[in-house]
């Protein structure tokens, strides 16, 4: 009788840091100026825990990226959606 081989999970990947910031509450007094002035300042790491912790990479392409401006771009569009989801029933 063959001894069953030990099942081997994947390890646990580290989680991310806290954001520097909340994105929504800087959209909100801010705009979307006032969001990408303070996200340019960000490096990839950065930018990648506001991803992370807001939720905002479903499809967990994001994570992949290297460009800051593409990450910028992915925080400011789903910050945007987010914002204004409803505003057609107000």
């Amino acid at each position: 009788m063959r001894p069953t081989p030990a099942r081997k999970f994947p390890a646990r990947r580290a989680e991310r840091a806290p954001g520097p910031f909340d994105p929504f509450e800087v959209f909100r007094d801010g705009g979307e100026s006032g969001l990408r002035d303070k996200l340019a300042l960000l490096d990839v790491d950065r930018l990648k825990d506001i991803i992370a912790e807001h939720a905002m990479d479903c499809g967990k392409l994001a994570m992949r990226w290297r460009t800051p401006s593409k990450l910028q771009e992915r925080i400011v569009d789903r910050v945007k959606a987010l914002s204004t989801k409803g505003d057609a029933f107000r």
